[in-house]
């Protein structure tokens, strides 16, 4: 049987498992907790030294991982955060975790949750910070749209470890991206809409200002 030639592309589709599985089936002393890009470099080092001794009739394709080239790995390992702008209005945020500091952070006294700082600039070099405000979101989520409170800026969003005894930490910071200048209806940031009386009653206005202070986003 042909042998088949290991490359980047292909290992980079594989779950940190199965990384740490396919360098076990080669002797690779492969640590706890290491970056799966360090991972991804020693395997590649390891087929450069296993096709220049061996037979040509020697084979990878017993150790790969079967069944596992079209699917996309839950996590890479490593913490970061990215983010995309979907239109005007909104982006989409998505983020990872490194395992031990994703269990450091989530065993740590006084933690409550993980969370985006949503921060907006006035240029790209971010001298100027026009607003800021937290969200905060469960250790299983790993996504979330966030609602645009600003326009015609830049926009960068840190993920955070919030614990209740210190400050909150950051984790990673975001990309930048430039928000245009039109996003649509606009809502009054001071949430002082005065309803008619009898609707005041009920408490509304200050589940608007509630609203726009957590998700800077119309309460309708």
């Amino acid at each position: 049987m042909d042998h088949i030639s290991l490359n980047r592309a292909y290992l980079e589709t594989l779950t940190t498992e199965a990384l740490v599985r396919l360098g076990d089936e080669f002797g690779v002393d492969i640590p706890p907790a290491l970056n799966r890009r360090l991972i991804i470099g020693e395997l590649l080092e390891v087929q450069d030294e296993f096709y220049s001794n061996a037979p040509a009739s020697s084979s990878f394709a017993d150790a790969l991982p079967q069944g596992s080239t079209d699917t996309v790995p839950e996590s890479y390992n490593e913490t970061q955060i990215n983010i995309l702008l979907r239109d005007p209005g909104w982006i989409f945020v998505y983020w990872d975790f490194r395992s031990v500091e994703f269990s450091a952070c989530t065993s740590q006294r006084g933690f409550e949750s993980f969370g985006l700082r949503v921060s907006f600039f006035e240029d790209k070099n971010l001298s100027q910070l026009k607003d800021s405000y937290n969200i905060a979101v469960s250790p299983s989520d790993r996504k979330w749209y966030v609602h645009l409170s600003e326009h015609c800026c830049f926009c960068r969003v840190d993920l955070l470890s919030m614990c209740s005894l210190n400050r909150d930490t950051v984790l990673a910071q975001s990309n930048i991206v430039g928000v245009p200048p039109v996003a649509g209806i606009e809502i009054p940031k001071s949430g002082s809409v005065r309803e008619a009386p009898l609707l005041s009653l009920s408490g509304i206005n200050d589940l608007r200002k509630k609203h726009w202070r957590n998700h800077r986003q119309s309460f309708l």
